[in-house]
């Protein structure tokens, strides 16, 4: 529906939730490719919180999948964005970072 009418961040935010839905549902492949779709969206729209939010949830699947270090450049990559911002968020997505690095480390 909003791919018919034009709505991009409409649409961006329907990707994500299909996403995250997939993620749950340990449907990993499908929820790596919707996040994608997503985040090509709102990269195109400029929306630089949802992108990080996108990552955020990119990094996550990542992770459940077994790609502990490229969920962690997801992860990264959602960091800066949020720091860009000042954003409350930052403390969730370091949490996410030192929580890798422990365990990649020991």
């Amino acid at each position: 529906m909003f791919l018919e009418k034009g709505h991009r961040s409409g649409e961006a935010a329907a990707w994500d939730s299909l996403g995250y839905a997939s993620h749950h549902l340990g449907q990993h492949r499908e929820a790596l490719a919707c996040y994608e779709r997503a985040l090509a969206l709102h990269r195109l729209l400029g929306d630089r919180y949802n992108q990080s939010q996108t990552l955020v949830y990119l990094g996550d699947t990542h992770r459940a999948s077994g790609r502990p270090s490229v969920a962690g450049d997801a992860w990264q990559e959602a960091l800066v964005i949020l720091e860009e911002l000042r954003h409350p968020e930052v403390g969730q997505v370091r949490s996410r970072l030192d929580r890798l690095a422990a365990a990649q480390s020991g």
